[in-house]
């Protein structure tokens, strides 16, 4: 994606935070993100789709109305998924030293990522890192190039632990209870996300996911820097 830029000094131009795509990133972004993720033990914060259910993916002059997600937000899980959306805008705004790189998974289609960017990039005062996914819900959260090129990828810049966030996760229930700790019983975007990334990284469940959230849940490898504590958002 373009990087703004604002003129500082006599005609020398500072690039302005943005949207990175991790598949294109410059040798100066690559060792900026490095520097980051070693800093934060290997960890980054994943968002899969979090504005998923403000556009309308066939028709996007127009806003999403309130389909199903958006009426078991108010029904089910009344605030939930506003909450994610703040906080990942909070994150955004704070960035502090040591804080984990942000990678958002998105749509691939130009104006899912249009979307994205008028949402987000005013309050950056970091790159944030964007994971373009496949059109559609049948795709999950899964890039063009499969969870393999992406595992390889951020296994080279350096990522052994995920913190995961976004929507949708689906949990089945049995009775009136949810099955937190079987992650065959889970579905939605979400669970895409866990399944391929947990094949080569720690994956660990922030609460900051919609409609339904597990508490902590680890799944897939260990870090290299051993267990981790308790994640909030």
């Amino acid at each position: 994606m373009e990087r703004n830029t604002e003129a500082i000094g006599r005609g020398k131009e500072k690039p302005r935070p943005g949207l990175v795509n991790v598949f294109e990133l410059t040798e100066k972004q690559r060792e900026e993100f490095q520097r980051r993720l070693e800093v934060a033990k290997g960890r980054i914060f994943v968002f899969i789709h979090p504005y998923w259910t403000l556009v309308d993916h066939e028709n996007p002059e127009e806003k999403r109305g309130r389909g199903e997600l958006v009426t078991r937000d108010t029904n089910y899980a009344p605030g939930r998924l506003q909450k994610m959306q703040r906080a990942l805008e909070k994150l955004l705004v704070v960035q502090r030293d040591g804080a984990p790189p942000i990678v958002v998974f998105e749509d691939q289609r130009p104006h899912m990522m249009e979307g994205l960017s008028k949402r987000i990039t005013k309050t950056l005062v970091r790159d944030a890192y964007i994971v373009p996914t496949l059109p559609g819900e049948e795709w999950g959260a899964e890039p063009p190039g499969g969870w393999a090129t992406l595992n390889d990828l951020l296994k080279e810049l350096g990522v052994s632990e995920v913190v995961m966030a976004g929507m949708s996760l689906e949990i089945d229930k049995i009775g009136d209870e949810e099955v937190y700790g079987d992650i065959d019983k889970w579905g939605g975007c979400v669970r895409s996300a866990v399944g391929g990334l947990s094949e080569k990284f720690k994956v660990t469940m922030s609460k900051l996911t919609f409609p339904s959230v597990v508490d902590i849940y680890d799944h897939g490898a260990e870090p290299e820097h051993g267990k981790t504590s308790k994640v909030e958002p």
